[in-house]
């Protein structure tokens, strides 16, 4: 019993010590699509970025599996999120199959970098939602978000 009552206020203090880390700022939410996905960290600023993210799959059908006859949800598509230049540098085209960091990536989890991100005043990025896998992705219309703090210099 003295242990599950350790264990509690461990993780307990742990919540507490990492919303100490936050930095003071204006929180803000972003939403964003292909259309409009080029941002500018404003002169004197500085952002913090917590996570990029969009849905999770797109393009599935509801269909009969053959052998157990059940319906089952299937030829559904992961979405993607990728950084597609930074201070005008290009780094994912798709129809070359050329991917630079990816932000966001529904079904694994995985996108290769670690939040939070800082970007200075004046970094300029761009971002693409695409869906698929990699190889034979595609653009996708729906919407992106990004979560983040922006921070006095």
């Amino acid at each position: 019993m003295l242990f599950f009552i350790i264990t509690h206020f461990f993780v307990f203090s742990l919540d507490l010590s990492a919303q100490s880390t936050i930095p003071k700022g204006k929180a803000q939410l972003i939403e964003f699509t292909n259309a409009n996905a080029k941002f500018t960290v404003p002169e004197g600023k500085t952002w913090v970025l917590y996570n990029v993210f969009s849905d999770y799959v797109v393009d599935g059908v509801m269909k009969t599996d053959d052998y157990t006859k059940k319906i089952v949800f299937s030829d559904d598509k992961p979405v993607r999120i990728f950084l597609k230049e930074l201070n005008g540098v290009e780094k994912t085209n798709y129809l070359m199959n050329v991917y630079g960091t990816q932000f966001y990536h529904s079904n694994t989890f995985s996108t290769g970098i670690s939040y939070p991100l800082l970007f200075p005043e004046k970094t300029s990025f761009g971002l693409i939602l695409l869906k698929g896998s990699t190889g034979y992705l595609q653009l996708y219309n729906g919407a992106g978000y990004i979560s983040l703090i922006e921070v006095d210099n």
